[in-house]
């Protein structure tokens, strides 16, 4: 599982301070080329704190891809301009991804505090857990009239 940088010493509750005055978790995007194979990848995932610019995280990720993302054919040059935009623009905002991840991997004594602390209340969380058994229930109950 991907590095999460830049909350390090951040208590949960600092964190969710941050995160309700516009912080957020940000992925760059980086390439490299060589010859005919082109690798386009993202990096570990990234806290902006509110008001902060995403330059200085996202400034190596640029470079590397500006000088060694072209040389691939034909996806290196294709892959390049879509990774520099994406890194001159912030990057690609996963907050709620990780917001949701973080609900699901905690232990369960620790679930509603990250529920309160995340806006996230438990009963929204328990009908979405409802729904998902629900469906995955009709899945198999239609998939046993299918012909295979």
């Amino acid at each position: 599982m991907a590095q999460i940088r830049n909350i390090q010493g951040m208590s949960v509750d600092e964190l969710n301070r941050e995160l309700q005055r516009g912080g957020k978790f940000v992925v760059f995007h980086y390439c490299v080329s060589v010859i005919v194979m082109t690798f386009r990848r993202g990096s570990d995932v990234h806290f902006v704190r509110a008001g902060e610019s995403t330059i200085k995280h996202s400034i190596g990720y640029t470079f590397l891809t500006f000088f060694f993302g072209w040389w691939g054919f034909p996806w290196g040059p294709i892959y390049t301009i879509s990774s520099i935009f994406t890194n001159l623009t912030g990057g690609k905002d996963v907050t709620q991804e990780i917001i949701y991840s973080l609900n699901i991997e905690q232990p369960a004594s620790s679930v509603t505090n990250a529920k309160t602390n995340l806006s996230l209340s438990e009963n929204d969380t328990r009908e979405t857990e409802e729904e998902i058994l629900k469906r995955r229930a009709e899945k198999e109950d239609h998939s046993r009239f299918m012909p295979q």
